[in-house]
């Protein structure tokens, strides 16, 4: 597929799953294949002129069998892109080029530890989700998300009853009683004892001072560049 090649699709549902994080489904024309972790661009108008466009990257969320794909977006108030979709309402079209990016599941007798914040959890889902993941269920996994408040806090649900896969919620300013971890991402792995670091591949997505932070603590610990995996978010 051509990199340049723009692709219609329409929204089939857009909606608030906390308080600012929407997700949005999205139906392409034809079929749009993709291996589960990678993104695709979106192609808005740009506020400031009318004669241009806007390109902005978003994972997908949904596994790559389903015949949609869904959306995890973090609303950015002051951004130009995010405003704009927000406002899309069902059967509005929008056009999307890729997919792209190589942050995939690799398979390994190491254990996949996944960190995130945020809406960086949506390439998690992704994999997860997909078949691939569904035949082969490793023995164990983490994943561990890291968000300001307890109500920013992703597919609790599904990650809490996912087979096999310890779910940690890192909460860092917590808004009432919170009986989870309290703390960065960081923190918690810095809170580990006698923890097999080196058991593990880590795939790691969201904003880049996590990412830099998480890796200088792991090289730390003697993990290996080989054994990690990351994709930043931008705002």
């Amino acid at each position: 597929m051509s990199k340049l090649m723009k692709i219609p699709a329409k929204v089939i549902r857009n909606e608030y799953i906390t308080p600012t994080v929407f997700e949005m489904d999205l139906k392409p024309e034809g079929n749009l294949s993709f291996l589960a972790g990678q993104f695709v661009q979106f192609v808005l108008p740009d506020p400031r002129n009318p004669e241009k466009k806007l390109k902005r990257s978003y994972s997908i969320c949904s596994a790559p069998e389903t015949n949609f794909l869904r959306f995890c977006i973090k609303l950015v108030e002051d951004g130009l892109g995010t405003p704009q979709l927000t406002k899309f309402e069902v059967g509005q079209e929008i056009n999307l080029i890729g997919p792209f990016g190589k942050f995939i599941y690799v398979e390994s007798e190491r254990a996949p530890f996944f960190i995130s914040t945020g809406t960086g959890i949506a390439p998690f889902y992704s994999m997860l989700d997909s078949m691939k993941a569904r035949q082969a269920l490793p023995k164990k996994a983490i994943s561990l998300l890291g968000v300001r408040t307890e109500d920013e806090i992703l597919y609790d649900d599904y990650m809490s009853s996912y087979p096999n896969l310890d779910w940690i919620k890192a909460v860092s300013r917590p808004k009432g009683q919170w009986d989870g971890f309290h703390g960065r991402v960081t923190d918690y792995l810095r809170s580990l004892n006698n923890f097999a670091y080196n058991d593990y591949d880590y795939y790691l997505c969201g904003n880049g001072a996590m990412i830099k932070e998480v890796k200088e603590f792991l090289a730390e610990q003697g993990v290996e560049k080989k054994q990690i995996y990351q994709e930043i978010y931008f705002k």
